[in-house]
């Protein structure tokens, strides 16, 4: 605080000293010059070209006093997104009722997969419960859309070389006792897991997808080291869902919680089963 008043100061007093300095040049100058002017030109002329270099030096000064103040403006604006740097991305939440729900929370995890690059890791955990094959017809054609924008995301940075992506398909359930198939598991995921089978037989070992007991309620999504998204959902009194939301923790200043979070995903990925086929029979 103490800085900014004194720079606020300081752009204040130079700009004052900018204006003194401009006045007082012009009126020397416009002395020197009539002398020197007075032997080769008119009265008339003289007091024309005496008018016109003084009008060039002040617009010179102008234009290097805004030069300065531009210099300035940019090397703020620097240091604070410096610190902004250092001090990082406070967490977010986005959540919506369905049914007015145009999936706003889904762009915005398809904007961040879009910036991950080779090295990048992306885990997922997704918990069905008993029913969540069903599809509701409270979602509108928005969230529908943007679910899917999401989901073609997450496949195409798959296919790119250098990125990871594995995903966890949980249930309540054993998972030698259910399948990935409808009624489990809603019709745009079995979509997804055969995309990520054919992936896998491209990028072995880069792709993985599994299926095992809940071990977390809500779905989580961790791009490692840079972001984990936890799903809140909120459901009515018959079970479905009414409202549907994430919560978003970045790297820095949550680079803890992320961490967490994707052990809890190697924890359950330990114990799952692999996904041979989809859907399974």
């Amino acid at each position: 605080m103490i800085h900014g008043m004194d720079t606020k100061r300081f752009n204040k007093l130079l700009t004052l000293l900018t204006s003194i300095a401009s006045f007082i040049v012009g009126i020397f100058l416009k002395e020197w010059l009539e002398i020197i002017l007075a032997s080769l030109f008119s009265t008339q002329t003289r007091v024309t070209l005496t008018g016109f270099v003084i009008m060039m030096l002040l617009n010179a000064i102008t234009l290097i006093t805004i030069l300065f103040f531009a210099k300035q403006a940019e090397d703020r604006e620097h240091r604070w997104l410096q610190i902004e740097e250092r001090l990082g991305i406070p967490a977010e939440i986005e959540f919506e009722p369905i049914d007015i729900g145009t999936g706003k929370f889904y762009k915005r995890l398809a904007d961040y997969i879009r910036k991950t690059g080779p090295g990048d890791e992306i885990v997922v955990i997704a918990h069905y419960r008993p029913r969540g094959g069903e599809e509701s017809s409270r979602e509108t054609e928005q969230y529908r859309q943007a679910r899917q924008e999401y989901s073609q995301t997450l496949i195409e940075k798959a296919r790119e070389p250098g990125i990871t992506y594995r995903r966890i398909i949980c249930f309540d359930e054993s998972p030698e006792q259910i399948k990935i198939a409808v009624p489990h598991v809603k019709q745009w995921m079995i979509e997804h897991a055969k995309q990520m089978l054919e992936l896998k037989k491209i990028k072995p070992g880069k792709i993985t997808l599994k299926k095992g007991r809940a071990l977390f309620d809500p779905d989580i999504l961790v791009i490692k080291d840079k972001l984990a998204v936890i799903s809140l959902d909120i459901r009515d009194a018959e079970g479905h869902i009414h409202t549907d939301g994430v919560l978003i923790f970045h790297n820095p200043p949550n680079g803890d919680i992320i961490q967490q979070l994707y052990e809890l995903f190697m924890m359950a990925d330990n114990k799952s089963l692999p996904v041979e086929e989809i859907p399974e029979i």
